[in-house]
């Protein structure tokens, strides 16, 4: 093998450049190629929706936490009023009628507990329902 100087300076072996290689038109156009679709797919929706997957779970956990805390109180509530035990709802805001009250008193406390839970669960629903609404709107349109 012989090494010679070619007429822009490069070292040559054999009739082949050492430096040419990365000159050549077609492997510079393969490279900036490979380049371009790189960076047009880090620039993509998909990379995009990768990106966002974590912040999409975590957002997907606490609603759902959220709709179960709501389910349970009003689940745990609503029984306890159905079985006539005021201090087992734990609705709070309604009377607690006292032992020597009449029966009239204690219907009405309940009336009201079940009224109040009854509230409670309705704006849980329609705060609920609206971050649905925000997070996933095709679910919201019925798409």
């Amino acid at each position: 093998m012989t090494a010679r100087k070619g007429a822009n300076g490069d070292r040559e072996t054999n009739g082949h450049s050492e430096k040419g290689l990365l000159r050549h038109p077609l492997i510079v156009a393969a490279f900036v190629g490979v380049l371009a679709v790189f960076g047009g797919w880090l620039a993509s929706p998909s990379a995009q929706v990768l990106r966002d997957k974590p912040q999409e779970q975590e957002l997907k956990v606490n609603l759902v936490a959220e709709m179960a805390k709501a389910t349970a109180e009003a689940t745990n509530q609503g029984l306890a009023l159905c079985a006539n035990d005021l201090p087992g709802a734990d609705v709070a805001g309604a009377p607690v009628p006292s032992q020597a009250s009449t029966a009239a008193d204690r219907r009405a406390a309940l009336h009201t507990a079940a009224e109040l839970a009854y509230t409670r669960w309705i704006t849980t629903a329609v705060i609920v329902d609206t971050k649905l609404d925000a997070y996933f709107p095709a679910f919201a349109r019925g798409v």
